[in-house]
């Protein structure tokens, strides 16, 4: 295994491991580029998208005939969609490239109930301030 845990990484030099095998080259290089084309948009996700592209590596690294090979899908945003649940996306890698509903998350869940309590509180408080401006008039009348 290399350093980032995978037996090919994105900096591994393929001539230098490989310089008497040209099929292990090639190889090589193919998975560098299936890294390179597919994956290493996901680092711009952010702290979330280490770990997406941590897996794809990984995918990059499997068998090109594999149905997760990242390289058969025309975007990296086809490449999660397909291989990972809409929904988990969005509640713990903080994305939504797959347009999930955000009713269905956590995290639109918790946006709904947050926009529920404040609509509750801005009821309570007017109320309460109809019933302090009736008090102040009552006693101001007195």
């Amino acid at each position: 295994m290399a350093k980032c845990g995978h037996p090919i990484c994105p900096d591994t030099n393929c001539a230098l491991k490989h310089p008497f095998n040209r099929g292990r080259r090639n190889t090589c290089n193919a998975v560098q580029r299936c890294i390179s084309n597919s994956c290493s948009t996901l680092k711009a996700l952010g702290p979330s998208g280490f770990t997406l592209y941590d897996v794809c590596i990984g995918h990059c690294n499997g068998s090109p005939t594999s149905a997760n090979y990242p390289t058969k899908y025309a975007t990296p945003d086809a490449y999660l969609c397909a291989n990972f649940n809409a929904v988990d996306l969005v509640d713990y890698f903080g994305i939504n490239p797959c347009q999930a509903n955000e009713s269905d998350t956590k995290v639109g869940q918790l946006k709904a109930t947050t926009a529920s309590d404040n609509t509750q509180t801005q009821v309570a408080l007017l109320f309460i301030g109809a019933v302090a401006a009736i008090l102040l008039i009552i006693f101001y009348n007195r």
